[in-house]
């Protein structure tokens, strides 16, 4: 019943729109805006129908002609005042052209009524305009020439105002494009996903975008000024020794940033290392090197992608695998699915798995309370107080001692916090081991004078 309704009062309003053009139609220029035979029955059919409403239809209709009338009127008066101040100023410079007086002579006969007012008003802006200076008149009478070049152009010239050559739906009255049931069927289900998509309101979405901002504002050089201070300002680089990719020691503010999310987390590299070291201890850093290795895996080339997977499943994924991770038959269907077809995208089921239930939900927790995190964020409270020095002035440093117990075997020494720590695979370990021995490093050369008694004479 309300459907009905709406569309009644749809075809109600839309035969109204019809009717009060044709009546404004009839109030204006026979000649110019005649009726057609076919305008005049539907004309006689809408007041046959609409009898109810003509009368308000014929209101609206006398009351938009009046506007559309007084529009033109005040257009027109303005048209004329120009052509008579042209005609009371120097005939030499501001004489009439042909078409001019032409339309001098028809506008005078349509404004009849208001001619003595407009002649007035001609006359006392003429008046006004010799008193200015001369650089103003001419100003004024340019802008004043270019305005009406463009408005009321000359006959045979281009008009910057004319209409779209191009034929115009509403003017024709043409039947819009019937759509196909095709079109209706996608168009449906366009609006039934619509509806059950999450909106969420302007309000809410602020409170969020706000929050967001006053959490990372102390992380925010701009906002807040970076301790211990800006190297570009002070020459000390400390900022960026504790504020390096890989440290020994991290500050406290990075620290804390880690406890944010674990995404602030993995996207250090400190951070990760840290948690890998963390998860090792805990017998369960398989998870993170098996995301990690998937991470790898997207942005390998294509000619590496089938031996990287083959490791990864041989590592990871195969029954009985040396760090075989913990995933769901469901996912164990489509990572076997994904292997057949050989792409880069295969174990993205299975990473999103792991990251997010066994990272995400356990191990990042378990890594915020825990010791080791809490013993980080004690060590980077006083991290800003150690300064590394560079140079050793007058005192004789103390070598210490090389012995065989300091002494790793060729190409095994792992840097701190470098791709090999985070692996410890046999065929990492074979590949280091077979790698050629490196050459000690030269003995450090000191400019200090504090020394020289030590060179050999």
């Amino acid at each position: 019943m309300s459907k009905a309704l709406v569309c009644r009062s749809v075809v109600v309003s839309r035969l109204c729109s019809s009717s009060r053009l044709l009546v404004k139609r009839t109030l204006r220029n026979k000649q110019r805006h005649g009726l057609e035979e076919y305008e005049a029955e539907a004309l006689a059919n809408l007041k046959k129908n609409l009898a109810g409403k003509w009368d308000f239809i014929t209101m609206q209709a006398e009351e938009q002609a009046l506007v559309c009338r007084s529009v033109v009127v005040s257009r027109l008066c303005n048209s004329s005042r120009l052509l008579v101040k042209r005609t009371l100023r120097n005939k030499q410079r501001h004489g009439l052209e042909e078409y001019e007086a032409e339309a001098l002579a028809n506008l005078k006969k349509n404004l009849a009524g208001k001619w003595d007012f407009i002649t007035m008003q001609a006359e006392e802006q003429v008046r006004l305009a010799k008193e200015r200076k001369k650089n103003d008149k001419v100003v004024a009478d340019s802008q004043e020439r270019a305005y009406w070049r463009v408005a009321r152009p000359p006959p045979g010239y281009t008009s910057a105002l004319e209409h779209c050559p191009v034929p115009v739906r509403a003017r024709h009255a043409t039947q819009a494009r019937r759509k196909t049931p095709q079109q209706l069927t996608r168009e449906i289900e366009h609006l039934k996903a619509s509806l059950d998509r999450t909106r969420v309101k302007t309000s809410i979405a602020l409170e969020a975008l706000l929050a967001y901002s006053e959490t990372f504002a102390p992380y925010d050089p701009w906002l807040t000024p970076p301790l211990p201070s800006n190297p570009w300002v002070s020459d000390d680089t400390l900022f960026w020794q504790i504020n390096s990719p890989l440290v020994d020691v991290p500050s406290e503010k990075r620290v804390q940033r880690w406890a944010l999310s674990i995404e602030e987390l993995v996207a250090d590299p400190t951070g990760l290392q840290e948690f890998t070291s963390f998860l090792r201890k805990e017998y369960s850093h398989e998870n993170i090197r098996f995301w990690l290795a998937v991470m790898d895996l997207r942005r390998s080339s294509t000619k590496q992608i089938p031996v990287k997977l083959q490791e990864i499943y041989q590592e990871f994924l195969k029954p009985g695998a040396p760090c075989e991770i913990n995933i769901d038959g469901a996912t164990a269907e489509r990572v076997a699915e994904g292997l057949r077809t050989g792409s880069r995208y295969a174990l993205d089921h299975a990473a999103d798995h792991v990251y997010g239930l066994l990272l995400k939900k356990d191990c990042y927790p378990r890594f915020i309370r825990s010791d080791h995190f809490q013993r980080l964020l004690a060590e980077g409270r006083n991290v800003h107080q150690k300064k590394a020095k560079f140079f050793n002035f007058g005192g004789q440093v103390k070598k210490k001692p090389i012995g065989p117990a300091t002494v790793s075997a060729p190409g095994l020494a792992r840097r701190r916090g470098s791709e090999r720590s985070l692996s410890g695979s046999a065929h990492e370990l074979a590949v280091a081991a077979a790698a050629p021995p490196r050459a000690p490093p030269p003995p450090p050369h000191s400019h200090s004078q504090a020394d020289l008694h030590q060179i050999p004479r």
